[in-house]
């Protein structure tokens, strides 16, 4: 089995090539769809000011915008193309459809390069032990100031994160955590997961911490 290290860089590479292919089974409509949901479309145009706002919004239509059958990107990709990809796309795909969204806070690292661990806030019972070399190379500041709300999925025994994730300030903990379930309340579409992820990039408008860059 090789280094655990090596293999993550192997899933991310195929990982950025496959989103790519993921975003283009959306339509045009079903793009602005996607960004009205998340208040990021006015008047036809999408308003998104930097590069890790696109990421984030690519994540939520890849993984949160389901199409009038009921289907998300990842399904209806896997669907298509089952046979035809290979062992790590269909690997990370798998690892997608069976990810979870949630708040986390860094508590310390691991005992490996690049692993982090991270404290589920929606779920006290459970913590995870991440392999990312940006959350890794910025450990510190994270555990110092920030918490983040990140989609998380399991590929070949590794856990990922599925794109960029939404930094909030630490000192904002007990008012996210009692305010996310209203505004998902307030959301009239989607799934518990999808009202949970339009939830929390509301709050990022407010609570969000812009000054510690993801890397």
């Amino acid at each position: 089995m090789k280094e655990p290290l090596k293999r993550y860089d192997e899933i991310r590479a195929a990982s950025r090539e496959l989103n790519t292919e993921l975003f283009r089974m959306l339509g045009k409509s079903e793009m602005t769809l996607a960004g009205r949901q998340l208040g990021l479309v006015k008047k036809n145009q999408f308003l998104l000011e930097s590069e890790e706002e696109f990421d984030q919004f690519t994540d939520y239509a890849i993984c949160d915008f389901y199409n009038k059958e009921g289907k998300n990107a990842a399904e209806r990709y896997l669907a298509l193309m089952e046979g035809e990809i290979g062992e790590i796309e269909t690997a990370y795909l798998n690892g997608l459809l069976d990810s979870w969204g949630s708040l986390f806070e860094v508590i310390g690292l691991g005992d490996n390069p690049g692993e982090v661990l991270l404290q589920d806030l929606l779920h006290e019972d459970r913590q995870i032990v991440l392999t990312d070399k940006g959350f890794s190379a910025s450990s510190e500041a994270l555990m110092n100031s920030c918490l983040l709300y990140s989609r998380v999925l399991v590929v070949e025994g590794l856990c990922m994160t599925s794109g960029a994730p939404k930094l909030f300030k630490k000192d904002a903990k007990e008012m996210l955590l009692l305010k996310y379930i209203g505004r998902m309340k307030k959301v009239p579409f989607g799934n518990e997961q999808t009202k949970q992820s339009v939830a929390f990039h509301k709050l990022h408008g407010t609570y969000g911490h812009h000054q510690i860059e993801y890397r």
